[in-house]
């Protein structure tokens, strides 16, 4: 966390005011991040398959060193 990173605080704050500034002069247009439509939604499946894939590599990881002990 040395001068850079303060540094680049201060471009990120600066790039923010002139935006603001645009806005409220109205030389550039309002856009709504938080809208829902812009939102990335994953779906239950694909969430599901990754919880799966984790789970059954840690129990074939555990069960390699089960029978690497016996």
């Amino acid at each position: 966390m040395g001068i850079g990173f303060n540094l680049n605080k201060g471009y990120f704050f600066g790039y923010l005011a002139h935006r603001l500034l645009l806005s409220a002069l109205e030389h550039r247009e309002l856009d709504d991040r938080d809208h829902f439509g812009k939102k990335r939604l994953d779906m239950a499946g694909p969430l599901m398959t990754s919880l799966f894939r984790t789970l059954y590599k840690k129990v074939l990881n555990e069960m390699i060193t089960y029978f690497k002990k016996v």
